[in-house]
C-alpha cells in the first residue's frame, strides 16, 4: 500500500502530461488543397495535424515550410510531418 500511495501523485502527473490527441492527416496533391484541408480540420476540432508530405507533388523544403507556417500561424496545435514515400 505504501508503494502506491507514495507514487499516486506522480501517476496523476504522468496521465496529465501524456494525454492522447486525435491527429487528422492532411494528404493533398498541392499546397492550396492542403491549406483548405487544414482549415476544414481546424474547424472540425482537430487536436493535432499530420502533414502527409508524400502526397504533395513537386515536394520541396520551401513548400513544407510554407505549409507548417500556415498551420502554426492560425493555431498552436501540435503538427507532425511525415513522408512515407518509398
Amino acid at each position: 500500500m505504501c508503494f502506491y500511495s507514495c507514487f499516486w501523485g506522480f501517476s496523476l502527473l504522468y496521465v496529465w502530461i501524456m494525454e492522447t490527441k486525435l491527429a487528422v492527416p492532411i494528404a493533398a496533391k498541392d499546397l492550396d488543397t492542403a491549406k483548405r484541408q487544414v482549415k476544414a480540420a481546424m474547424a472540425a476540432g482537430a487536436e493535432m495535424l499530420e502533414l502527409r508530405t508524400d502526397y504533395l507533388e513537386y515536394l520541396s523544403v520551401d513548400m513544407v515550410r510554407n505549409l507548417i507556417d500556415f498551420v502554426k500561424g492560425g493555431s498552436d496545435k501540435p503538427v507532425v510531418t511525415s513522408d512515407r514515400g518509398v
